[in-house]
Protein backbone atom coordinates (compact mmCIF):
# COMPACT_ATOMS: atom_id res chain seq x y z
CA UNK A 1 0.00 0.00 0.00
CA UNK A 2 2.91 2.38 0.92
CA UNK A 3 3.80 2.62 -3.33
CA UNK A 4 0.35 4.37 -3.71
CA UNK A 5 1.25 6.77 -0.94
CA UNK A 6 3.24 9.80 -1.29
CA UNK A 7 3.49 12.08 1.92
CA UNK A 8 6.05 14.60 0.53
CA UNK A 9 4.93 18.35 1.48
CA UNK A 10 6.18 21.37 -0.99
CA UNK A 11 7.52 23.79 0.87
CA UNK A 12 6.25 27.55 1.01
CA UNK A 13 9.71 28.92 0.08
CA UNK A 14 12.28 30.08 3.52
CA UNK A 15 10.41 30.90 6.33
CA UNK A 16 11.40 33.73 7.95
CA UNK A 17 9.49 34.82 11.20
CA UNK A 18 10.50 33.49 14.60
CA UNK A 19 8.03 31.40 16.44
CA UNK A 20 6.49 33.23 19.21
CA UNK A 21 7.15 29.96 21.22
CA UNK A 22 9.79 29.84 23.02
CA UNK A 23 11.36 25.97 22.89
CA UNK A 24 15.02 24.99 23.81
CA UNK A 25 17.18 24.26 20.70
CA UNK A 26 19.00 21.51 22.72
CA UNK A 27 18.04 18.15 22.16
CA UNK A 28 17.65 16.01 25.60
CA UNK A 29 17.54 18.86 27.97
CA UNK A 30 13.92 17.65 29.06
CA UNK A 31 12.66 21.34 27.78
CA UNK A 32 10.32 21.31 24.55
CA UNK A 33 12.51 21.25 21.95
CA UNK A 34 11.90 22.53 18.17
CA UNK A 35 11.34 20.42 15.45
CA UNK A 36 13.93 20.34 12.42
CA UNK A 37 11.75 20.62 8.61
CA UNK A 38 14.38 17.10 8.35
CA UNK A 39 12.78 15.22 10.78
CA UNK A 40 10.47 12.14 9.85
CA UNK A 41 8.01 9.61 11.14
CA UNK A 42 7.24 5.71 9.09
CA UNK A 43 4.42 5.34 7.97
CA UNK A 44 4.88 1.70 7.28
CA UNK A 45 4.36 -0.25 10.60
CA UNK A 46 5.43 -3.56 8.75
CA UNK A 47 9.05 -3.03 8.74
CA UNK A 48 11.45 -5.94 8.07
CA UNK A 49 14.16 -6.76 10.28
CA UNK A 50 17.69 -5.16 9.68
CA UNK A 51 16.25 -2.54 7.54
CA UNK A 52 16.76 1.12 8.89
CA UNK A 53 15.12 4.00 8.78
CA UNK A 54 18.18 5.22 6.11
CA UNK A 55 15.94 2.32 3.75
CA UNK A 56 12.71 3.88 3.53
CA UNK A 57 11.59 5.85 0.58
CA UNK A 58 11.80 9.65 1.40
CA UNK A 59 8.42 9.55 0.34
CA UNK A 60 6.65 7.04 2.29
CA UNK A 61 7.83 9.15 5.48
CA UNK A 62 6.03 12.07 7.00
CA UNK A 63 6.94 14.93 8.25
CA UNK A 64 7.38 14.84 12.27
CA UNK A 65 4.42 17.38 13.66
CA UNK A 66 5.67 19.80 15.84
CA UNK A 67 6.51 23.47 16.56
CA UNK A 68 9.19 24.76 14.11
CA UNK A 69 12.00 27.72 15.21
CA UNK A 70 11.16 29.61 12.15
CA UNK A 71 7.67 29.92 10.66
CA UNK A 72 5.95 31.68 7.08
CA UNK A 73 3.47 34.13 8.36
CA UNK A 74 3.27 36.87 11.15
CA UNK A 75 0.50 35.07 13.84
CA UNK A 76 -0.99 38.56 14.19
CA UNK A 77 -2.26 38.91 10.58
CA UNK A 78 -3.04 34.73 10.37
CA UNK A 79 -6.84 33.50 9.91
CA UNK A 80 -7.06 29.84 10.94
CA UNK A 81 -9.81 27.66 10.56
CA UNK A 82 -10.89 24.31 12.23
CA UNK A 83 -13.27 21.74 10.64
CA UNK A 84 -14.56 18.43 12.12
CA UNK A 85 -14.97 15.68 9.72
CA UNK A 86 -16.29 12.20 9.18
CA UNK A 87 -17.87 10.44 12.07
CA UNK A 88 -18.19 11.44 15.75
CA UNK A 89 -15.80 10.20 18.49
CA UNK A 90 -14.95 11.19 21.70
CA UNK A 91 -12.39 13.88 22.18
CA UNK A 92 -13.23 16.38 19.22
CA UNK A 93 -14.34 18.90 21.48
CA UNK A 94 -10.88 18.82 23.28
CA UNK A 95 -9.18 18.99 19.88
CA UNK A 96 -11.05 22.02 18.80
CA UNK A 97 -10.27 23.62 22.38
CA UNK A 98 -6.27 22.85 22.36
CA UNK A 99 -5.73 23.98 18.76
CA UNK A 100 -7.78 27.34 19.58
CA UNK A 101 -6.08 27.97 23.36
CA UNK A 102 -2.66 26.95 21.29
CA UNK A 103 -3.10 29.73 18.75
CA UNK A 104 -4.20 32.54 21.07
CA UNK A 105 -2.12 31.92 24.15
CA UNK A 106 0.81 30.71 21.97
CA UNK A 107 1.12 32.15 18.95
CA UNK A 108 -0.91 35.40 19.46
CA UNK A 109 -3.69 34.50 16.36
CA UNK A 110 -6.33 36.29 16.88
CA UNK A 111 -8.63 35.57 13.87
CA UNK A 112 -10.28 31.84 14.46
CA UNK A 113 -12.69 30.09 12.38
CA UNK A 114 -14.66 27.09 13.50
CA UNK A 115 -16.09 25.85 10.01
CA UNK A 116 -19.89 23.93 10.48
CA UNK A 117 -20.77 20.67 9.50
CA UNK A 118 -17.44 19.11 8.01
CA UNK A 119 -16.16 19.68 4.59
CA UNK A 120 -20.03 21.08 3.64
CA UNK A 121 -19.12 24.30 5.64
CA UNK A 122 -16.16 25.04 3.19
CA UNK A 123 -18.53 24.43 0.07
CA UNK A 124 -20.41 27.31 -0.73
CA UNK A 125 -24.12 25.88 -2.19
CA UNK A 126 -24.39 24.78 1.79
CA UNK A 127 -24.60 28.24 2.99
CA UNK A 128 -23.19 27.23 6.38
CA UNK A 129 -21.77 30.30 7.83
CA UNK A 130 -18.36 29.69 9.89
CA UNK A 131 -18.44 30.67 13.56
CA UNK A 132 -16.08 32.84 15.72
CA UNK A 133 -13.83 30.50 17.73
CA UNK A 134 -12.06 32.50 20.86
CA UNK A 135 -11.27 31.33 24.49
CA UNK A 136 -14.49 32.49 26.26
CA UNK A 137 -16.32 30.07 23.19
CA UNK A 138 -13.99 26.89 23.57
CA UNK A 139 -13.47 27.36 26.96
CA UNK A 140 -16.23 24.64 28.06
CA UNK A 141 -16.65 22.70 25.61
CA UNK A 142 -14.25 19.67 26.39
CA UNK A 143 -16.53 18.76 29.21
CA UNK A 144 -19.10 17.93 26.10
CA UNK A 145 -19.75 15.11 23.56
CA UNK A 146 -19.44 15.47 19.91
CA UNK A 147 -18.30 18.70 18.45
CA UNK A 148 -19.58 22.23 18.61
CA UNK A 149 -18.97 22.99 14.98
CA UNK A 150 -20.99 19.87 13.86
CA UNK A 151 -19.73 16.83 11.26
CA UNK A 152 -20.64 15.13 8.20
CA UNK A 153 -19.16 12.49 5.53
CA UNK A 154 -18.23 13.27 2.13
CA UNK A 155 -17.59 16.21 0.09
CA UNK A 156 -13.70 16.08 0.43
CA UNK A 157 -13.90 15.41 -3.03
CA UNK A 158 -14.74 18.97 -4.30
CA UNK A 159 -11.20 20.11 -3.60
CA UNK A 160 -11.65 22.75 -5.68
CA UNK A 161 -14.77 24.13 -4.19
CA UNK A 162 -12.99 23.73 -1.09
CA UNK A 163 -10.08 25.84 -1.81
CA UNK A 164 -12.10 28.57 -3.38
CA UNK A 165 -14.03 28.93 0.13
CA UNK A 166 -10.62 29.06 1.94
CA UNK A 167 -9.46 31.90 -0.63
CA UNK A 168 -12.80 33.78 -0.27
CA UNK A 169 -12.26 33.62 3.37
CA UNK A 170 -8.61 34.37 3.83
CA UNK A 171 -7.86 31.32 5.25
CA UNK A 172 -4.13 30.62 5.64
CA UNK A 173 -4.36 27.62 8.15
CA UNK A 174 -6.67 25.00 7.81
CA UNK A 175 -6.83 22.16 11.17
CA UNK A 176 -8.78 19.11 9.67
CA UNK A 177 -9.68 17.03 12.45
CA UNK A 178 -11.16 13.59 10.68
CA UNK A 179 -12.04 10.35 11.50
CA UNK A 180 -11.14 7.24 9.43
CA UNK A 181 -12.63 7.16 6.28
CA UNK A 182 -13.94 10.09 4.26
CA UNK A 183 -10.95 12.76 3.18
CA UNK A 184 -8.98 14.93 1.56
CA UNK A 185 -5.90 13.48 0.10
CA UNK A 186 -2.88 16.70 0.43
CA UNK A 187 -2.80 15.41 -3.81
CA UNK A 188 -6.46 17.05 -3.81
CA UNK A 189 -5.38 20.47 -3.15
CA UNK A 190 -1.77 20.54 -5.01
CA UNK A 191 -1.51 23.02 -7.66
CA UNK A 192 -5.22 24.40 -6.15
CA UNK A 193 -3.65 27.67 -5.59
CA UNK A 194 -3.80 28.35 -1.76
CA UNK A 195 -1.64 31.06 -0.64
CA UNK A 196 2.13 30.86 -0.32
CA UNK A 197 4.11 32.41 2.15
Amino acid sequence: MTDMLDFRISTLGEPKKRSPILFSRVSGDHIANYVSNDERVIYALDAVRGAGPGRFDEKTLMEKAGPREMIYFEPADVHAAVVTCGGLCPGLNDVIREIVMCLWYRYNVRKISGIRYGYRGLIERFGLAAMELTPDVVSKIHREGGTILGSSRGHGEEAGAIVDTLQRLGVDILFVVHSEGHWVSHKSFAGEGLKSG
